[in-house]
């Protein structure tokens, strides 16, 4: 019997080593942050790099203090390169306990499809073991701070923690930095619109327990009294930015069936998602639900087309370090930053990643977030909103509304009044609010918008291998524009080709057939290799003006800086719109006069007097280009120069 004892306990414990090797196998960190876990069979990477930072975690019972750092070692309070330490309070000070109950290593397990992070010091606890601490993650929308639940056998700190980087990530339901992968119910969503009929959804996931049915994958369904209607399915769906709505989750059935649109509205405060029915718009159900995620992600760019096609563009105005600061009145500031959130400060006082705030001696207020694009008002003046900042006394939150007009300066914002709704309204004069007629085209090929001309630059290309210059310093520089050279450039193919004096060879320009046109100006802009040691990218512009006449003329070297950006200029027939031209000679009174000697095929004749630019040229059209855009068969044109809007300027052509 006692060898038959043996047996059994050596079996098992042959077996339990088997399970710990078969559950680690399954386990697999991939990094100090990221680890892919195992739940049912299937794979599930979490990132807790979002948790990383230089200052450490704290959480207290009361009793005893707990520092802690997720990914890596911390160098507060006390300078302990560690992951853990304990500190408790005696005699009304906290002094250090347990200097390491957590290494630098890490390792992750599943506890009720929970990530676990265990964390072993080296520090000797008792029964042989060293200190330890384990931390219970539990997917949360929100971040919240972790709690100390208790200290197991002394020895192990058990900490729970609600967090985000708790949610499996989906790469479908990422957009910029925001992850939404948290909103995902662990049954479904109901959302109740009448007594006969509800909604059944889940943000980022199926709905679960056959609630739509049979259908595997279902994310949405409508449910009234007889039927359950099918809205939307996991498989192709998406976050997409809106420039009306912001951002929405996007779910589809079939093709030309019905679709489901879910619109996250910031809300900073926001602890839960409470999912709303808005409107059916034709085959799409619109739902919002409002969470603090939506308010992180910005959108990438800060333009706008106006109601005459006019390109805005207010990135110009985004600060990069610093904010714009607005006092208007003694002790109370505004910081403000546009289309991005705020800067650092020396006295942070503000929300991190809102986009503005007020601040006065003792509080701040949060401004909110950019949740969608910008938008131009009936007199073309751009509005820029932030929302879900602070609550508001008298109800929902604070929000911030600056309004953009055309100006000759690049002014400042100016404060203009605080609503009982808590709306801050602001307006600002600037040239950024000027609109520019920018067009992108390609295949080398653009459409200006506000007389609709077609400028075909194929003709630039040479079919025999392109243009070959070189500099008063010795650089050859090889280049064919709107396809490739005829020969490899650093082993590669490319467009422009340096080799420089001392015969090194870079591609500092690769293939790129789109071609911009903005405001009477053409270019195009090339990226590739970077032209010398420590720079990994050179860009290369070529500006492309009007000259009439019957050649496409040759790419001139203009100049070149230290950070590896060439320019180079091209005055060409490809450049100018279809223009006229009349004989300027003329025979009176047996006298021959001939006035083409006044023609001017690259540029126009200028008179500027009073605020007034008035452009003419002799017996040819204008020569069309920057701040020169006329009516192609124009001879003269009278420009107003105290209209800060390009696109109204010229007030008459001949």
């Amino acid at each position: 019997m006692t060898v038959t004892k043996k047996c059994v306990e050596m079996t098992l414990f042959l077996l339990l080593i088997l399970l710990v090797f078969l559950v680690s196998s399954n386990n697999q960190q991939l990094s100090n942050c990221e680890f892919n876990l195992s739940f049912k069979g299937q794979s599930v990477v979490y990132n807790f790099g979002r948790l990383s930072r230089q200052e450490s975690w704290q959480t207290t019972n009361g009793a005893e203090k707990a520092f802690f750092s997720v990914c890596e070692p911390f160098l507060t309070p006390l300078q302990y390169q560690h992951s853990v330490l304990v500190s408790g309070q005696q005699n009304k000070t906290w002094r250090v306990v347990v200097s390491n109950a957590g290494a630098y290593q890490i390792s992750a397990h599943s506890v009720l499809e929970r990530p676990v992070l265990d964390l072993v010091g080296t520090q000797p606890c008792s029964g042989g073991m060293n200190y330890s601490t384990e931390i219970s993650f539990v997917c949360s929308s929100a971040d919240q701070n972790p709690v100390l639940i208790s200290v197991r056998e002394n020895c192990t700190l058990l900490v729970m923690w609600e967090t985000v980087a708790a949610c499996p990530s989906d790469k479908d339901c990422v957009f910029g930095d925001s992850d939404f992968s948290s909103l995902r119910h662990s049954d479904y969503y109901e959302v109740e619109t009448t007594a006969r009929q509800k909604f059944l959804l889940n943000i980022c996931g199926p709905v679960r327990s056959g609630a739509c049915g049979d259908i595997d994958l279902v994310t949405a369904c409508k449910v009234d009294e007889h039927n359950k209607t099918v809205i939307g399915h996991l498989g192709g769906h998406h976050v997409e930015l809106s420039k009306t709505t912001g951002l929405a989750l996007i779910y589809t059935t079939v093709e030309k069936g019905p679709r489901t649109e879910i619109q996250f509205v910031c809300n900073a405060s926001a602890s839960f998602a409470n999912v709303k029915f808005l409107k059916k718009l034709g085959e799409t159900y619109i739902f919002e639900v409002e969470t603090p995620l939506a308010c992180k992600a910005w959108p990438y760019e800060c333009m706008v087309l106006d109601h005459y096609d006019g390109h805005i563009d207010l990135s110009p105005l985004r600060k990069e370090s610093h904010n714009w600061v607005i006092q208007p009145s003694s002790g109370v500031q505004y910081h403000i930053n546009v289309c991005g959130p705020l800067n650092p400060m020396l006295i942070n006082m503000c929300a991190d990643g809102v986009g503005a705030c007020r601040t006065d001696s003792n509080s701040s207020i949060s401004l909110g977030f950019m949740t969608r694009g910008l938008r131009v008002t009936e007199s073309n003046t751009v509005i820029l909103e932030y929302t879900g900042g602070s609550s508001c006394p008298s109800g929902g939150m604070h929000s911030m509304q600056i309004e953009f007009s055309c100006s000759k300066v690049v002014g400042m914002p100016v404060f203009v009044r605080e609503t009982a709704k808590c709306v801050h309204h602001f307006s600002w004069e600037t040239m950024a609010s000027c609109p520019s007629l920018l067009a992108v085209g390609e295949n080398c090929v653009v459409q200006e918008k506000q007389y609709g001309g077609i400028f075909n630059l194929m003709a630039l290309h040479s079919p025999h291998g392109g243009y070959s210059l070189t500099t008063e310093k010795g650089d050859n520089y090889l280049i064919n524009v709107c396809g490739p050279l005829n020969r490899t450039c650093s082993g590669q193919e490319a467009s422009v080709c340096l080799i420089t004096q001392a015969g090194n060879m870079f591609a500092i320009g690769r293939v790129n057939k789109t071609v911009i046109y903005d405001s009477g100006a053409l270019r195009f802009v090339l990226y590739g290799e970077g032209c010398k040691p420590g720079r990994n990218v050179s860009t290369v512009m070529f500006l492309l003006l009007c000259r009439h006449g019957s050649d496409v003329g040759q790419p001139e070297f203009f100049s070149k800086d230290d950070d590896c950006n060439f320019y180079f200029v091209w005055n060409t027939r490809a450049a100018c719109p279809p223009h006229q031209f009349v004989d300027c000679t003329l025979m009176h009174n047996e006298q021959f006069y001939d006035l083409s000697q006044l023609t001017d095929l690259m540029s126009n004749h200028v008179v500027v007097k009073n605020g007034l630019m008035f452009l003419l040229n002799v017996c040819h059209s204008i020569v069309f280009g920057k701040d020169a855009f006329c009516q192609y068969s124009s001879a003269a044109c009278l420009f107003n120069l105290s209209n800060p809007d390009p696109t109204s300027r010229c007030i008459l052509f001949i």
